[in-house]
């Protein structure tokens, strides 16, 4: 449709129909609706970060809690609390075939060897040494190696370094 002539004003509807960019059905920007500017995309990207986001916890705690596949460990120095409620174990743990270090794990009396959370790592070459002071207190101490981590509390159960 041609345009009027010189000193006509042009509607955005007939420069939109000169260009191409215009029909019945679509606004000017292509969409339909203001909600169909989300694609599939946006929601495609948000899922794989979901995904992403929950394997990477999942292999995190695989590694902390020492389970099968990702972890192996031999067992350890199990040390009581004087009120025998809790332990420390004192393992050398190897994820996914790397060297082994040494980790410290709580855990309450009576579950299974495999239980329990890290509360601190040794690189290897360390000689790791964990005695309670009481019930709610416990000493680390290393000679060697590096610590890779350490988790000043648990629960009601402190933890010092030295």
């Amino acid at each position: 449709m041609p345009l009027q002539g010189p000193g006509t004003q042009v509607t955005e509807q007939d420069l939109h129909l000169q260009t191409g960019a215009y029909d019945e059905v679509h606004h000017a920007h292509g969409y339909a609706h203001v909600r169909e500017r989300h694609h599939w995309y946006w929601f495609a990207g948000l899922g794989v970060t979901a995904v992403l986001a929950l394997a990477a916890g999942f292999v995190s705690w695989q590694v902390h809690e020492i389970a099968a596949p990702f972890c192996a460990s031999e067992p350890g120095k199990v040390i009581r609390s004087p009120g025998g409620t809790l332990e420390l174990n004192i393992a050398s743990v190897s994820c996914f075939g790397a060297v082994p270090e040494q980790k410290i794990f709580i855990r309450r009396a009576g579950q299974t060897a495999r239980g329990g959370k890290a509360v601190a790592a040794f690189g290897t070459g360390a000689k790791v040494n964990a005695r309670w002071v009481s019930d709610e207190q416990v000493v680390i101490s290393q000679r060697g190696g590096k610590i890779w981590f350490f988790v000043p509390r648990w629960h009601d159960v402190k933890f010092r370094y030295r």
